[in-house]
């Protein structure tokens, strides 16, 4: 158990390197202010530290055995791979389809995975939860999200 405390906290290092390195490649400053890198810097150099303390203490302090419970049982670990999953093609999804329809049908598909019941909120909770939060975004942030790649979806505005 003790190394996976410690593996799990050396991922958590390199992915904190990571962020605090693109957040630095990406300007700390601005102009007017912090830059487009200000947040991702300071959050990587604080996943990073705080999984070094976690990598220290996993080392120098005892580990209590492993919980019976620790790999989860079957539908429990089917709705993870569900998410898992979901959020993987939102990933592949978003650059072809652009923000909206890749938030819209990960939403939708959460939210009917999870239960069938209140399917009208749920519907007006996917379309706020994604086009809402592009305006939001493009409007009043002026954070661009991307659009769609495809020229057929390209015409219709996504």
């Amino acid at each position: 158990m003790k190394r996976i405390y410690q593996g799990s906290a050396l991922v958590g290092t390199a992915i904190g390197l990571f962020v605090a390195w693109h957040g630095y490649r990406l300007k700390i400053e601005g102009l007017y202010g912090p830059g487009p890198g200000f947040f991702p810097f300071w959050i990587g150099l604080g996943i990073t530290l705080l999984s070094l303390i976690w990598l220290v203490q996993a080392t120098w302090r005892p580990v209590p055995p492993m919980p019976t419970d620790f790999v989860p049982e079957r539908p429990q670990l089917l709705g993870l791979i569900v998410v898992v999953a979901a959020m993987s093609a939102f990933a592949a999804l978003l650059r072809p389809l652009g923000f909206n329809l890749a938030m819209l049908g990960l939403l939708l598909f959460l939210f009917f995975v999870i239960d069938r019941k209140h399917a009208v909120a749920k519907i007006v909770i996917a379309v706020l939860g994604s086009f809402g939060v592009h305006y939001l975004f493009e409007e009043i942030l002026r954070v661009p999200l991307p659009y769609a790649a495809l020229p057929w979806l390209q015409q219709l505005g996504f």
